[in-house]
C-alpha cells in the first residue's frame, strides 16, 4: 500500500465520519420540525410506538449504507465498522437528541420521565437520579461523544481487517 493511497483513504475515512455526524445534525433539524404534530393532538403513545422505531431503522440503515460506501473505497472492514458504529453509538447516546433542543422551540425540563426507554434512564440511575433531566442529556452525549472518538481512532489504527 502505498503512501499516497494510504493518506487517501484516511481522508475519505475522516469524511465519512464528517458526514455522519452532519446528517445526525440534519436528523435532528428534521425531527424538531415534524414533532409539532404529535405535540399538538397529544398523541405522544403513537409517536413512541410508530414514528420512533422508524427513524431509529432509518439512522441505522443510512449509517450502514455510509460505512458499506466507504468499505467500496477503502476495502477495510474495521474501518467500514466504525464507519459505522461511530455515528450509530453517538445517536443511541442521545447527540441527537442534544441537537434536537438545541434546534426545537421546546426546552429540556427538570425531569424528562418519557425518555425512559433509552441510555438516559440508565445514565440517570448511575447518578442517582429518577427521571433523564439536562444534566442526563448532557453527560450522555459527552459520553457517546467520547465512546464514538475512541471507537474512531482505534479502528483507524486496525490494519489487519484490509482486504
Amino acid at each position: 500500500m502505498t503512501k499516497l493511497h494510504y493518506k487517501k483513504r484516511w481522508w475519505i475515512y475522516n469524511r465519512m465520519i464528517f458526514i455522519s455526524f452532519a446528517l445526525i445534525i440534519l436528523f435532528a433539524f428534521l425531527d424538531s420540525i415534524q414533532i409539532n404534530a404529535p405535540m399538538i393532538i397529544g398523541k405522544w403513545d403513537l409517536y413512541e410506538r410508530y414514528q420512533m422505531p422508524v427513524f431509529f431503522w432509518l439512522w441505522t440503515i443510512t449509517f450502514l449504507v455510509i460505512a458499506i460506501i466507504y468499505y467500496l473505497f477503502a476495502r477495510d472492514i474495521s474501518e467500514s465498522i466504525a464507519v459505522f458504529l461511530v455515528p450509530w453509538i453517538w445517536t443511541l447516546f442521545g447527540v441527537q437528541d442534544l441537537f434536537y433542543f438545541i434546534f426545537s422551540s421546546q426546552s429540556m425540563t427538570s425531569g424528562m420521565c418519557w425518555m425512559q426507554q433509552t441510555f438516559m434512564s440508565l445514565t440517570s440511575r448511575m447518578i442517582g437520579l429518577v427521571c433523564p433531566t439536562k444534566i442526563t442529556f448532557i453527560v450522555n452525549a459527552l459520553i457517546g461523544l467520547g465512546l464514538g472518538v475512541l471507537i474512531f481512532l482505534g479502528f483507524k489504527k486496525i490494519k489487519k481487517w484490509g482486504l
